[in-house]
Order: structure tokens, then C-alpha cells, then sequence
């Protein structure tokens, strides 16, 4: 008797599933000895489950001056509901974009609501230098909406030239 509010708990059974903010509605009916003035009170399970962000190391064989691209497969699972972005951009090791090995990229993308892979394509300068592997990085930050399950990927240039020798 006197209050003019009430408190109640309703429970939620936590899932992993990854999907939107969910909504659930309490209606309170037949109220005895008041008038009730809104009888609907909506509440909001916020989702706190993310897809997961995952990039592979890559190898493509060097090449000549034709300049051939080296794939980097940036994957999320699942798909997401809503937009996913992050930031990417290659660093040197032993293959170095001053040095020519490759030219340097770096940007900022999203996954689309439903998409589940993001193909991010450096360009290789190859040569017909005889050298050993070369590698360089790529390295995803800025990360929204996901969990990045690796934050870098190593691009290794493989060598295809062979040594020659000649009679003499």
C-alpha cells in the first residue's frame, strides 16, 4: 500500500549465438485497487556475442616484371548481422616495398550485413633476381563489431628463379 512503483526480475538464458539486440515485452493486466496509466514496459537483451575475424598467410611464387598479386583472405565467422570494419596495411620484413618487392597498401573496409570474406590483393614486383624467400605482413586494427582471432598475416614471395651454370 502508498507505492506508486514496482520492480520485478525477469531472467535471461545467455546463448553463443551471434545476432542482433533482442526485445521482449511485459504486459500487466487485472490490476486490483489502481488505475494503470501504461500497462506494456518493453526491455532489451543487448547481444555480446561477435563473429570472429581470422586472416591466413599467404605464398605466391615471385614472378616476373609482370606484377602478380598476392591474396590475403580476411574471413569472419559467421557472417554478421550488421556492418563489420577494421583498418589493414602491409609492413616489411625481408621483402621491402622501398626495395621493390612489393607496393605498400593499407585502407579501411567493412563486411557488408551477410558477407563472410574480404579478399585484400598487394601487388608483387616480381624480378629474376636469385635470392631466398621473402616475406612481409599484413596487419589488421581498428576492429569493430568483431573479435580478431589474428591480427597479422604473413605474405611469403617465393622465389622461382634458378641458378644457372655454364660449361666452360
Amino acid at each position: 500500500p502508498g507505492d506508486s512503483v514496482a520492480t520485478f526480475t525477469v531472467g535471461v538464458l545467455g546463448d553463443m549465438v551471434v545476432e542482433p539486440d533482442e526485445w521482449l515485452a511485459v504486459r500487466i493486466s487485472e490490476a486490483i485497487g489502481l488505475t494503470l496509466t501504461d500497462s506494456t514496459a518493453v526491455g532489451t537483451i543487448v547481444a555480446d556475442d561477435l563473429p570472429v575475424l581470422s586472416i591466413a598467410d599467404t605464398m605466391l611464387a615471385e614472378g616476373g616484371p609482370d606484377s602478380p598479386m598476392v591474396s590475403f583472405r580476411v574471413r569472419l565467422t559467421p557472417a554478421a548481422y550488421a556492418p563489420v570494419s577494421f583498418h589493414f596495411e602491409t609492413v616489411d620484413g625481408t621483402a621491402e616495398s622501398a626495395a621493390g618487392d612489393y607496393l605498400p597498401v593499407s585502407g579501411d573496409t567493412a563486411f557488408a550485413p551477410g558477407q563472410d570474406q574480404i579478399v585484400i590483393e598487394v601487388p608483387v614486383l616480381g624480378d629474376a633476381l636469385l635470392e631466398g624467400n621473402e616475406r612481409f605482413t599484413l596487419r589488421v586494427s581498428s576492429v569493430q563489431a568483431a573479435t580478431p582471432a589474428e591480427r597479422s598475416a604473413i605474405a611469403t614471395l617465393a622465389n622461382d628463379e634458378r641458378a644457372s651454370f655454364a660449361r666452360v
